[in-house]
């Protein structure tokens, strides 16, 4: 993978994870039940330190990384929560997210020969496949 190639899919990354917090702070917002909203407040907590992990890397190598703030719109390929979502398709929604951001880093992984990188995306594509776990266990 080129270098410019390479800059361009880690900042997708990066901000599929921000995005992808604050899809989780709307599904916070929406859902009563405690136990659920700490999954939810922890999923999104995970999402933010795999933002912070990738755009550290972008500014060790002289790169901005994406703006982590409130997204006037979502990445293309990530589904927005929304006030007349149910619970259940507020999870379902969550759920598709994570799918789309793992076959991204899949994407990534596959074109990287970078050892440190591929090492974190091995990572984080582990945690994705919990995250969806977790989702499904909420869906029950």
């Amino acid at each position: 993978m080129e270098e410019r190639d390479l800059v361009n899919t880690l900042k997708l990354l990066a901000q599929l994870y921000a995005d992808a917090a604050w899809t989780y702070e709307r599904a916070i917002d929406k859902i009563d039940q405690d136990e659920m909203r700490d999954e939810l407040l922890d999923l999104r907590d995970q999402h933010l330190r795999h933002y912070e992990n990738l755009s550290n890397y972008l500014r060790d190598i002289g790169e901005m990384p994406p703006r982590y703030g409130y997204p006037a719109e979502i990445s293309e390929g990530l589904r927005s929560i929304t006030d007349e979502m149910s619970v259940d398709e507020t999870i379902r929604a969550l759920k598709n997210n994570e799918r789309y951001i793992t076959t991204k880093i899949r994407e990534a992984e596959e074109t990287t020969q970078l050892a440190e990188l591929t090492d974190e995306l091995e990572g984080e594509l582990e945690d994705e496949q919990s995250y969806i776990k977790i989702l499904d266990d909420m869906a029950s």
